[in-house]
């Protein structure tokens, strides 16, 4: 849950710097593009909005790491085991994230700007009410030049009320409702051109449109760009109103219109859209629209909405590197073999055992072969060099030696609790192309959440890196004796340091995400005298 509120703080931060980067783009743009100011802000606000959607979508998506696993170098008959690089994240995104006070803060100031803003709306909402209901339902007569309009303009006629002679008209609500003075308040021709504009509205869908940008802001209250990107589609929208009007009417109809309007302004409107605004800067531009005779192109506005969502591909593929996506349950292994094996004294690959070859003067000679290999091969004895036959030296006597196995760790407390994503042992459903071994196991479970010692012991590695690499970030070794060591890797800080006897349950450290990983989790390893071994059943929880 905190991954995915990470992803949300990301993408509001990014919406913000959207938000404000269409809006200065598009003042500059409206006066070269007049007739198409609607498409460019509608497209500038699915802009500023795109980082909150994208935000739960890239989170959601699982990256799986790449696993490097690796020998070391094997110098002469006895093999000499170097440990593997762990399971890494590879070319990990610097993804951002945030400490829990941050996050904390940032949620609750959020919620708390979100609730004013809910109780807002709501009184506004209660006041809108309160009004429709202070007005009477139009008679018949009143609703026949309504239903005249309606029918012209193609639309059916919505509901109809009748208010105080002092308000200006206008249309409000989903379904909408078109709210007249009576018929004192304004002259027949003010009150024609009036009923023609809110139908207009009505047709158009802009209340509604109205009514989307509205809730958009409350839920981004934050977000003071896009607040004023939705004033500047407010006036756009009235604007383009009116072109459909003077359309619907006629163009000879253009100076009355305008006087119509300029008669209107001089009322007080209420809150909402209104064929009389009381914006000084809005009147300004719709008379100088309406006397200018600007047309809206198709073309220009579909052009220019696409240049405006052409900022939808740079902006998600920033916003994908920085957000930190949510861990595979499995991760994709590549493995590199980095042996090297000297050519003084072949090394006989007869599996994972350990065998007695007698010398002819009885000697015994021990091998160790630590690596087991695909397929066993006999050892042969060694033919000389020169003549004569008789001194050729016999071939050894292979005995092996029966297994014993070694004692089982004193481990009693789990290291982590946390959801066990790769496991130790063959794999059949793993990615094509990856060894079907893992030798270890990861853990992913919240950033910071304590990693405890599963047993007694004594601290001998906790440093940044491990046996020469740094894709183990933030390690730590302890020794628990007679062999048996435990190694926990990726964490966020040491809680102790090396020399330090620790006991079952001490907190050794602290779960991150250090090296090379994509995901808070902690890497944990068994070994025994430096050869890994399978923890399950061995270390608590791992099973």
């Amino acid at each position: 849950m905190s991954g995915l509120l990470d992803a949300w703080l990301v993408g509001a931060g990014l919406s913000v710097l959207a938000a404000l980067t269409v809006w200065l783009a598009g003042r500059g743009l409206r006066h070269r593009f007049a007739g198409a100011e609607v498409s460019l802000w509608r497209a500038a606000r699915w802009v500023a909005l795109l980082p909150l959607v994208l935000a739960p979508l890239i989170y959601l998506v699982p990256q799986a790491p790449i696993v490097f696993e690796g020998g070391g170098l094997e110098l002469g008959p006895a093999r000499t085991f170097a440990d593997p690089v762990p399971a890494t994240g590879l070319l990990a995104p610097p993804a951002v994230r945030f400490d829990l006070p941050v996050r904390d803060a940032l949620a609750l100031a959020y919620l708390a700007g979100l609730v004013l803003m809910l109780g807002l709306c709501a009184l506004r909402h209660a006041a809108r009410r309160n009004w429709l209901r202070r007005c009477r339902e139009a008679s018949r007569e009143e609703r026949r030049p309504l239903e005249a309009m309606a029918q012209r303009l193609g639309i059916r006629a919505p509901e109809m009320r009748v208010g105080p002679a002092d308000i200006s008209p206008f249309l409000t609500g989903w379904r909408g409702v078109v709210v007249m003075p009576e018929a004192g308040g304004m002259t027949p021709s003010a009150r024609h051109y009036a009923l023609a504009h809110e139908l207009s509205h009505l047709r158009r869908g802009d209340e509604r449109d109205r009514l989307i940008g509205a809730a958009l802001v409350t839920l981004n209250w934050f977000n003071w760009p896009l607040r004023q990107i939705e004033r500047e589609l407010h006036a756009a929208r009235e604007m383009a109103c009116d072109r459909d009007t003077l359309t619907a009417l006629g163009g000879a109809q253009r100076k009355a219109y305008a006087a119509a309007l300029i008669d209107m302004m001089r009322t007080s409107a209420p809150t909402v859209s209104a064929f009389g605004p009381t914006n000084r800067r809005l009147r300004e531009m719709r008379i100088q629209a309406i006397m200018t005779q600007t047309a809206a192109k198709k073309g220009r506005a579909l052009w220019l909405a696409a240049t405006v969502l052409a900022t939808v591909v740079p902006l998600a593929s920033a916003q994908a590197l920085v957000t930190e996506r949510r861990p595979a349950d499995s991760a994709e292994i590549v493995q590199l073999d980095t042996r090297v094996r000297s050519a003084e004294a072949p090394v006989t690959p007869v599996g994972e055992q350990r065998v007695r070859a007698r010398a002819p003067q009885g000697e015994p000679l021990s091998v160790v072969v630590s690596e087991p290999y695909p397929a066993p091969v006999p050892v042969r004895a060694l033919e000389p060099a020169s003549e004569p036959a008789s001194e050729v030296v016999p071939a050894p006597v292979v005995e092996p030696l029966p297994v014993v196995a070694p004692a089982s760790p004193q481990l009693t407390h789990p290291v982590v609790e946390g959801r066990i994503t790769s496991r130790y042992g063959e794999r059949p459903a793993r990615p094509a192309g990856a060894p079907i071994f893992h030798h270890g196991y990861d853990i992913a479970v919240q950033r910071g959440t304590p990693v405890a010692a599963p047993g007694e012991g004594v601290v001998v590695h906790a440093a940044a890196g491990y046996r020469g690499s740094e894709a183990w970030g933030n390690t730590i070794a302890i020794d628990h004796g007679q062999g048996w060591q435990t190694v926990y890797a990726h964490l966020e800080g040491f809680d102790v340091q090396v020399g330090d006897r620790v006991s079952a349950g001490d907190q050794i450290g602290r779960v991150g995400a250090t090296g090379r990983v994509t995901g808070p989790h902690v890497h944990v390893e068994l070994h025994h005298n430096g050869e890994r071994v399978d923890p399950t059943g061995q270390v608590p929880g791992l099973d």
